[in-house]
């Protein structure tokens, strides 16, 4: 009997792990560090010294732009907590996002195998992530794109379970994770319509 954990095979977690330290190990130099990266991070450091999401670099974009009212309070709380544990840096800004991408790769294999999909093809799925060079650079971004798609991904995960066993506590968890994904950016909203149409009906 293949031996499996959290219903993932044994050798999928070993390559996970070994891909995981690869990519921890060059966090801090892959990609070289842009706009987008060093405005969250002056908002999850401002919010940690002063409790307020606002960021105290680039003063005229945000008057042009206010980037601030466009997202939701949930990665700026996360950023915060690991500078307040970790100290301020390039690689605490990126260690979260890096995070929730392995995550949302082991929740894509749950996703499939709970459809029923053969666990080969569950596998290739993960394998052929760990090589799309578009999903590495962005969850190596210090941006809240991927904590998003992972709630995104658990409240897919629940809505297939809970259609399947019929358990409200399922069907509760579903809307806390597309929750919590919205309060991670609103911009995720177009990645819930098709789920949310799906538990409407059902």
């Amino acid at each position: 009997m293949r031996k499996t954990f959290f219903e993932v095979p044994i050798w999928l977690w070993i390559v996970l792990a070994i891909a995981l330290i690869y990519h921890i190990c060059i966090l801090p130099i892959s990609p070289l560090p842009w706009f987008d990266e060093t405005y969250f991070a002056s908002m999850g450091l401002n919010f940690l010294e002063t409790g307020t999401f606002e960021a105290k670099i680039s003063p005229m974009s945000d008057y042009y732009y206010p980037q601030t009212k466009a997202y939701g309070p949930g990665y700026f709380i996360v950023l915060s907590a690991m500078y307040k544990f970790f100290g301020f840096g390039i690689f605490q800004t990126r260690l979260p996002g890096l995070l929730f991408g392995f995550a949302i790769i082991l929740t894509g294999f749950k996703i499939l195998k709970a459809s029923g999909i053969r666990e080969i093809l569950c596998s290739s799925f993960v394998i052929l992530l760990l090589f799309d060079p578009i999903f590495l650079q962005n969850i190596h971004s210090g941006r809240m794109d991927s904590m998003a798609l992972m709630f995104t991904f658990w409240g897919i995960y629940y809505l297939i379970k809970s259609l399947q066993n019929k358990k409200w506590f399922d069907f509760g968890l579903v809307g806390v994770f597309f929750g919590l994904a919205l309060l991670t950016t609103p911009r995720v909203a177009v990645c819930l319509i098709g789920p949310s149409l799906v538990l409407a009906i059902s």
